[in-house]
């Protein structure tokens, strides 16, 4: 049935109907993008940051190490087909209509190549960096930046500001229908499901959906890639001016990060009586105290991605960011 069903995906006319997505868990889901139906698929048995569909429906993913591999959604199994140089960190994942899967180190900022069908890997720019995910929009790769404070755009030559980011904005995907169709979505770590006007500059939350995914990494879909080939437009430059008044995009900002000792929060709320959690991915606590200052150490840990945590007096989740120790 399961193999009826990816099928289905495939030779339908409605393209990309479907997110898939990994939590910090690892395991993989299928959200509708109409109803808001949660389909759980399996585990991954491998750290899992983000997802991507090649052209000929292929699916694969990329570890916080620089591997890549493919997942067999039949067998519920994967292969590793190579592994990036450099020991740095990765967090996302495109497909173009080339079958090339797009990431960036986030250290050094580099943007890769990878060619499935060829094994070929290559560097293509410089100076892009993200805490989540890459889409295609309008043939422009898009992407929130690391401070979650734009959503940018690369034309292959320029970078440029086209929108306002969220706190915490982890999967970018487009479901596409056609050059002039094409919706993106963004997922909070949260799982909160926002539907983006990049042109208008407008934000709507369309779904919350935490509590049957849990924290989301990274998402895909099957059609996303098709964006890569439309014909390019050149996307106007904003100043963070997404017009949807009810939705806190930034309540606390975390520099530097990725950092090689602590990191300084910036708050637009009052961080008093705060309890800090620092968790590793499967969400288990490394340590926790009371904030006494705007820093936190992080000599005592290890190399690696975590997430940190905030919780006010009452034991509300106030923050929650994937933060990178090097």
């Amino acid at each position: 049935m399961k193999n009826l069903f990816f099928l289905f995906l495939l030779t339908c006319s409605c393209y990309g109907q479907e997110i898939y997505v990994v939590n910090n868990l690892t395991q993989l889901k299928v959200i509708d993008i109409q109803s808001f139906a949660v389909t759980n698929l399996f585990t991954l048995n491998i750290n899992t940051q983000d997802l991507a569909f090649t052209p000929d429906g292929r699916l694969f993913g990329i570890s916080s190490n620089g591997q890549i591999f493919e997942i067999d959604l039949t067998n519920e199994t994967y292969n590793v087909v190579t592994t990036i140089p450099g020991g740095d960190f990765f967090t996302g994942l495109v497909s173009n209509n080339n079958f090339e899967l797009i990431t960036s180190a986030t250290t050094s900022e580099d943007l890769y190549a990878y060619n499935v069908n060829t094994g070929m890997l290559s560097i293509l720019s410089s100076g892009i960096s993200t805490p989540g995910d890459f889409t295609y929009y309008k043939g422009n790769l898009i992407y929130p930046d690391y401070e979650n404070t734009y959503i940018k755009a690369f034309d292959g030559t320029e970078i440029k500001n086209i929108g306002c980011s969220l706190n915490q904005l982890y999967s970018f995907v487009n479901v596409f229908e056609d050059c002039e169709t094409e919706r993106v979505y963004g997922i909070d770590a949260f799982a909160r499901i926002f539907l983006f006007d990049l042109e208008l500059e407008t934000v709507e939350e369309v779904a919350s959906l935490g509590p049957l995914t849990g924290n989301i990494f990274g998402g895909a879909t099957t059609s996303e890639y098709m964006s890569s080939n439309c014909p390019q437009i050149d996307l106007n430059t904003v100043i963070c001016s997404l017009s949807n008044p009810n939705i806190s995009y930034k309540t606390v900002t975390v520099f530097p990060n990725p950092t090689s000792d602590e990191v300084i929060l910036n708050s637009s709320i009052n961080l008093d009586n705060i309890q800090y959690y620092i968790l590793d991915l499967s969400e288990k606590t490394i340590k926790t105290n009371i904030l006494n200052s705007n820093s936190i150490s992080l000599k005592d840990l290890s190399a690696g991605f975590y997430i940190l945590a905030l919780k006010n007096s009452d034991g509300e989740m106030v923050f929650n960011e994937r933060i990178i120790k090097y």
